[in-house]
């Protein structure tokens, strides 16, 4: 706009040359009327700018609102200017002379030298009442000279508080300061405007003229307050001496409240300030000047559409008349006209509008309307509090014999009836009533035959049923409405009842014209899985971001306290706005901001916002539904003032919102509108990407509840993804088992069912993503299986047919091992189950070296043997001794081919250590060196160089030689092997086995054996598994197998923490076995929980990726132990239940240590015969039965019943004359 450009150039007085001299002359004359008498240099510099300024804009000088030379003496307060044009007007400003606080002139300045007090903090300030009008330009000038005060400020500007002890900040005070540093270095202009901006200038400390200018002939001038002063749009622009400060041109980006003041101030800096003058200088003249022209619209018959005109230059305030063929439609009186709703004869109608202020009118060019055939389409459905109605929101009005005939409309899922149908709160919705719906339940709705009033039958549709409280829903593949351009969004249609309609018809009012029309409307995209998403702009942050507005309504309003948000979105670039509505850049009640961190502010607008916290990450260029709730009790259990947030529908942070500080101290909606993409101040963050679909209850969703908006979106935004497939064939022999794993997915929707089959046949109770056939015969030769998957909408899909080929051939031995625990057995596994019959006869098996079998019996599973022997020797193993079995059978009569086999170790040890034994020290220290690995695989364990780092080899309580770990804040005691050993990269069935004092417990402490991925920069996957992390968390050990981001695509581990946790300072068993995805963990011979491992991790992803194993800490050296090991195992085979406790027992008795659970436990007390009988459970032996009394007398200690601790019952005879007598049970402390 050519009128705007004097305004933006770098010194205002070189553009006085372009104005005619007719003009110049004319409008100096006003001027020195108005300003006779001025003495002052800068005046007439001052002068000189606004004679420039006249002579290109045709400005008339309208008045001198304030003029102070400060030419008197004592306090500022209650004086008045020099010249005031407002009657009454005093300066209100900081008056506490007793602690130097106060503002004093000294008959040629204002001068701020004292320090302030410490009751005003450290600002004084001073200020005059002002209130600007729309279509004004103000000058504020003064003389400025700095004292002191080094990098504090200075400050000169316009107000919205008169704050006499508060800094001038940019929501309680500033709408545009102008700052000048007390060193007189530099200036930064700051406040409520579009952004901020400093630079270096050596003002020096002598007088300089500042100006700040504020220029209301810029933005809507429409509402945007309560009281309707929007300052949303102005400009403001500092300049000293005359040239326009670098960044100094600012726009106010939202109208937080109205200027009411103009002032001065510091803030610790001290200096003078003379002749303070405010003028009125211009207003802008000139007939409306239209930017956008209204465009043709196309619309459905039955559905109203929207004209709209883009007008600057608007002020003073211009008034519409919107015409239909030329005649003026009654009451269309704003810059946009909504139609009725359409029938056929508004086809080929004409709008045009008539824009008139009080320089003139301008015209419109017309816009033709076209009304077309069209069915009408479902928007959504949802329920209500009612358990027997819902809402179906239809595209327009619908008619009553088909809309409202029950038989429309069904259910798929739960049997649940349409009883009847009604209108709502208009035709263009329809209450349906039904059976009573589950409350855990996530129904779609099919809706047929329905017609519109014009007889246009709608296609079949199925729609998800949403949960009640859904206020806003847009969605891009419905209700977007185009501009003229075709591809540029201008409303985005609520698909709720409410009309809450998003649009951008005008531009950015506060940015002018650059950002007017469409270059600042999202434009609409390919999104993911077919979809379509609005998009709101690339990797660079816009010149204009895009966004779309809501007004403010009841509904909008409703969502404070318990709140729901979802948004199905895309992001290109950090910094991202999805939806907020916000008291400039403060929340009333929210602003949601998700990238990259998930994160939403809660407030009031007035005072400070508490942060909703932030969650985890999320990556750019990926799709995602993001949800965020606020909770108040007692919905869902939550505590006071819950955040929680969901990613693809898994958890993604959660914790409690701050306090509101100030007053009023609660969340609450201030009114404003709904911004999609951006904040309403306009400035970050901003939306860089796609938005699909954003949906806002008014409630907190419970589980079930949120499952169902999560299986919606994943099912319509994601693939259906399967994860791990069935292979197409699969070979197995007679006597073993399979296991099928199936996977799939489809971003956040969870809630599929599985039913597997066999031979197309269903097999009962066969519903997980896992399942395990019986052991296989001959006759299961050439069956099939697969997976059918019903989706929550009850639509399937079906995995790959397997073929399984099951192969008739005889049984073998595939391990045969001395027990650790037991030297007169030996453990012999088949490769699959086989005869009692012939497998527990003794003669069908033979030792060589002197050694023989004694009896055979079957072990715990069909596949094991259990010879006793004469006496063992581990010294010679392994591969001393061979077994030779002959004679054995399978369950289907195929007998074993007599072969020997090495006897090793049992379980098969791929890594054993033990503290009395194998233990190599420094010279003359107790430092651990080495760590001699006793399962003959020479995996052999080194110290990690340096006395610091090594563990220290010391004798424990009990008189037993550990190895002690004893890490600090800076150092990390560990042990590892010299190289990533493959009989150590077990990445089948395994079992870990260690006995382990911890001194403490944190969830850093209790890392006991690991192997796990390499670092690569970045990301490090040195903290992941790989196969293998096994330590103690603060409840329980866990043990976690992964693949270290190896070949295997997808989650990279999973785990399982064990229910009960050892004890602090007393020797523990603790024992992990895993069979497949089962993880079985023990403590002290007893079973400590049995799970699968998590996030459907799977035992045959796991991948060995030959980095070394740890003992004593991960390889990160972030987690590590603090205690005692004592013996530690790793094995490649599980173990039964029956063998970890006799394991256990034999190491408790080689360490010294009593196998007890020490979890607290109850007495059980009986009495008979005048006795009393004491018992406790089994696991509980060890425990100290304790009395407070000596020879049955009370006393004020505890002591320990003789002979508790070898039992689990004991017997005592009470004196029936004391009393006070107590008996408790205690865990032995060393």
């Amino acid at each position: 706009m050519a009128s705007a450009k004097p305004y933006m150039d770098t010194k205002l007085s070189d553009t006085m040359a372009t104005a005619p001299t007719s003009v110049k002359t004319h409008a100096a004359a006003k001027v020195l009327n108005q300003w006779r008498g001025l003495r002052n240099w800068a005046m007439m510099a001052f002068l000189l700018l606004l004679l420039s300024m006249t002579g290109v804009v045709r400005a008339q000088v309208t008045n001198i609102i304030y003029q102070d030379n400060f030419a008197r003496t004592g306090a500022l307060n209650g004086s008045a200017p020099d010249t005031v044009n407002t009657p009454g007007a005093n300066w209100f400003a900081c008056n506490v002379p007793g602690l130097n606080a106060q503002l004093q002139t000294d008959g040629a300045s204002l001068a701020l030298t004292n320090l302030p007090g410490t009751t005003n903090g450290f600002y004084l300030n001073g200020f005059l009442p002002f209130q600007p009008q729309v279509g004004h330009i103000y000058y504020l000038s003064c003389n400025i000279k700095p004292l002191s005060g080094g990098t504090n400020w200075l400050a000169l500007g316009f107000a919205t508080h008169a704050l006499t002890n508060n800094f001038f900040n940019t929501y309680q005070c500033g709408a545009g300061w102008l700052g000048i540093r007390g060193s007189g270095t530099n200036i930064s202009p700051w406040g409520s405007i579009a952004g901020n901006s400093s630079f270096t200038n050596a003002i020096g400390n002598n007088f300089q003229l500042f100006t700040v200018v504020l220029d209301t002939t810029f933005g809507n001038g429409a509402g945007g307050l309560p009281n309707g002063n929007s300052q949303q749009g102005w400009q403001i622009r500092f300049y000293t001496n005359n040239v326009l400060v670098p960044g100094g041109n600012q726009t106010i980006a939202w109208g937080n409240y109205p200027i009411k003041y103009v002032g001065i101030g510091a803030d610790r800096a001290q200096g003078n300030f003379q002749n303070f003058t405010l003028t009125d200088v211009l207003m802008r003249q000139g007939a409306p000047v239209i930017v956008e022209e209204p465009q043709n619209a196309t619309a459905q018959v039955g559905q109203t559409t929207t004209f709209w005109v883009g007008v600057t230059n608007d002020y003073p305030a211009a008034a519409y008349q919107w015409m239909s063929n030329s005649t003026p439609i009654p009451g269309a009186t704003s810059a946009s006209y909504t139609t009725p709703t359409l029938d056929m004869s508004y086809s080929g109608l004409n709008y045009s509008v008539t824009i008139t202020n009080a320089n003139g009118s301008t015209n419109s060019s017309t816009a033709a309307l076209t009304v077309v055939s069209g069915p009408p389409t479902v928007y959504s459905v949802t329920k209500t509090p009612s358990v027997t109605n819902l809402v179906v929101a239809f595209s327009k009005a619908v008619d009553p014999v088909t809309g409202l005939n029950p038989a429309n409309y069904a259910l798929i899922q739960g049997g649940v009836s349409i009883v009847s149908a009604s209108y709502g709160s208009s035709s263009n919705n329809v209450i349906l009533r039904t059976s009573t719906l589950s409350t855990n339940t996530g129904y779609y709705l099919k809706v047929q035959n329905v017609k519109d009033l014009y007889g246009n039958a709608m296609s079949t549709s199925t729609n998800a049923v949403l949960p009640a409280g859904l206020v806003f829903f847009v969605r891009a593949d419905s209700g977007v409405v185009y501009d003229s351009s075709g591809s540029l969004v201008a409303q985005w249609l609520d698909q709720t009842t409410n009309a809450n309609n998003a649009s951008q018809f005008f531009g950015v009012p506060s940015a002018g014209p650059a950002y007017l029309g469409s270059l600042v409307r999202p434009t609409t995209s390919s999104f993911n899985n077919g979809q379509l998403a609005l998009d709101f702009g690339n990797t660079s942050l816009p010149t204009a971001p895009r966004w779309l507005a809501a007004p403010s309504t009841p509904s909008l309003e409703s969502l404070v306290r318990n709140t729901t948000m979802y948004a199905v979105a895309r992001f290109t670039g950090a910094s991202d706005e999805l939806v907020s509505k916000t008291w400039g850049n403060l929340p009333a009640p929210f602003d949601w901001d998700p990238n990259p961190n998930e994160n939403v502010q809660y407030g009031n607008g007035v005072n400070n916002a508490p942060s909703g916290g932030t969650a985890g990450t999320v990556s750019l260029n990926t799709p995602y539904v993001l949800t965020s709730m606020l909770s108040f009790p007692p919905e869902n259990g939550l505590a006071t003032n819950n955040f929680n947030f969901w990613l693809n529908g898994a958890n993604n942070g959660s914790g409690s919102i701050k306090p509101l500080t100030g007053n009023p101290p609660t969340i609450s909606d201030a009114g404003f509108p709904l911004w999609i993409g951006a904040r309403w101040d306009l400035v970050n963050p901003r939306m860089r990407g796609q938005i699909a679909e954003i949906l806002l209850f008014n409630t907190a969703l419970s589980d079930a509840d949120r499952a169902i908006v999560d299986n919606y979106l994943g099912i319509k935004y994601f693939t259906f993804a399967i994860t791990t497939d069935l292979p197409a064939s699969t070979t197995s022999s007679n006597g073993f088992a399979v296991t099928y794993t199936f996977v799939a997915g489809a971003g956040s929707a969870h809630g599929f069912s599985y039913q597997w089959q066999e031979n197309g046949t269903n097999l009962p109770g066969a519903t997980g993503s896992t399942y395990t056939t019986p052991i296989l015969a001959p006759g299961d030769n050439g069956n099939t299986f697969d997976v059918q998957v019903t989706l929550p909408d009850g639509s399937h899909l079906y995995s790959t047919i397997n073929t399984l080929t099951v192969l008739n051939v005889p049984p073998y031995v595939t391990s045969a091992g001395i027990p650790i625990w037991n030297t007169n057995q030996v453990v012999v596994l088949f490769d699959e189950a086989v005869n009692p019959a012939t497998a527990a006869i003794a003669s069908n098996y033979s030792l060589n070296n002197g050694a023989s079998v004694l009896s055979a019996a079957m072990g715990e599973l069909p596949n094991k043997v259990v010879l006793t022997t004469s006496p063992l020797s581990f010294n010679a193993n392994p591969g001393f001794y061979s077994l030779t079995v002959q004679n054995v059978k399978d369950l289907y009569g195929n007998t074993a081919v007599t072969a020997s086999t090495a006897v090793g170790l049992y379980p098969n040890a791929a890594l054993w250590v033990r503290a009395d034994t194998g233990v190599t020290t420094d010279a003359g220290t107790n430092t651990v060196n080495l760590w001699a690995d006793l399962s003959g695989n020479n995996n052999n364990f080194f110290s990690g160089g340096g006395s610091t780092i090594q563990p220290q080899l010391v004798t424990n309580t009990w008189g037993d030689p550990v190895v002690r770990f004893n890490p600090t804040d800076t150092v990390t005691n560990y042990m590892a092997t010299a190289s990533g050993s493959p009989t150590l990269g077990i990445t089948g069935d395994m079992s870990i086995i260690a006995v382990v004092n911890p001194r403490a417990l944190n969830g850093r402490t209790g890392h006991i054996v690991s192997k796990t991925g390499i670092v690569s920069a970045p990301p490090t996957y040195d903290n992941i598994a790989a196969p293998y992390d096994f330590f103690l968390g603060t409840s329980g050990a866990q043990l976690n197998r992964g693949n270290g981001t190896g070949p295997t695509p997808g989650i990279n581990y999973g785990g399982y923490t064990a229910t009960k946790g050892p004890s602090v300072g007393y020797p523990s068993l603790v024992a992990v076995s895993e069979t497949g995805n089962m993880v079985s963990h023990y403590l002290n011979g007893q079973a400590a929980g049995s799970d699968v491992l998590n996030s459907n991790f799977q035992e045959s992803n796991a991948f060995d990726m030959g980095q070394q194993v740890f003992i004593g800490a991960r390889s990160d050296g972030f987690n590590r132990l603090a205690g005692d090991l004592s013996e530690l195992i790793v094995a490649a085979s599980p173990l039964s239940s029956g063998e970890i406790a006799a394991l256990g027992n034999y190491l408790s008795a080689q360490h010294h240590f009593v196998l007890f659970n020490s979890s607290p436990t109850n007495l059980v007390v009986s009495s008979s015969n005048n006795h009393l009988t004491f018992s406790w459970p089994v696991d509980h032996t060890g425990w100290q039965l304790q009395s407070n009394s000596v020879g049955l007398t009370a006393t004020g200690s505890w002591y320990t019943v003789t002979g508790s601790t070898s039992t689990n019952q004991i017997t005592i005879t009470p004196d029936a004359s004391k009393s006070s007598v107590f008996y408790r049970m205690i865990f032995p402390q060393p």
